[in-house]
């Protein structure tokens, strides 16, 4: 008597780990899949957040705000000469230079003064809001601010 496999046993064997294969690199792929999608978020949001700080330091000490139309706004700060931010295309700029990287894109901006009903001169506005959302290889995510201005009256 010989010892050794038959014909149907090696085939069930076969089938076996071919359906053991098939979920293990469905379930590989999806874990690299979500890694992506997780590094995306952090960049997008290291990025909005750096965004969102300097926007906000920069603001919050206006000496004057001359231009707040929508998509930018220009004003003085207490040193030095006006400062311009504008959302450009898919970039956020300050001047010639873009404050988001390649790896970001922008895909809303709105900047506002809201003046209150005694106040209808832009240059006297209390706060300005600002909100954006960046969007990177597999997300996009809102930001939202309200910067009160420190030098008012």
């Amino acid at each position: 008597m010989t010892r050794g496999f038959t014909l149907i046993e090696t085939v069930v064997a076969v089938g076996v780990f071919a359906m053991l294969s098939v979920i293990g690199s469905t379930l590989l792929f999806g874990i690299l899949r979500g890694s992506k999608k997780a590094a995306s978020v952090v960049v997008v949001r290291t990025e909005g957040a750096n965004i969102l700080n300097s926007l906000t330091q920069t603001i919050r000490f206006a000496e004057e705000i001359s231009v707040c139309n929508g998509t930018s706004i220009t004003f003085r700060p207490l040193v030095g000469n006006d400062i311009t931010y504008s959302c450009t295309g898919t970039n956020i700029a300050s001047g010639s230079a873009n404050l988001n990287s390649s790896q970001v894109t922008l895909s809303a901006c709105a900047i506002s003064c809201p003046l209150t009903t005694s106040i209808t001169d832009v240059r006297k506005a209390k706060y300005v809001d600002l909100s954006f959302t960046l969007k990177g290889s597999q997300a996009e995510i809102p930001f939202k601010t309200q910067v009160v201005l420190r030098n008012r009256d």
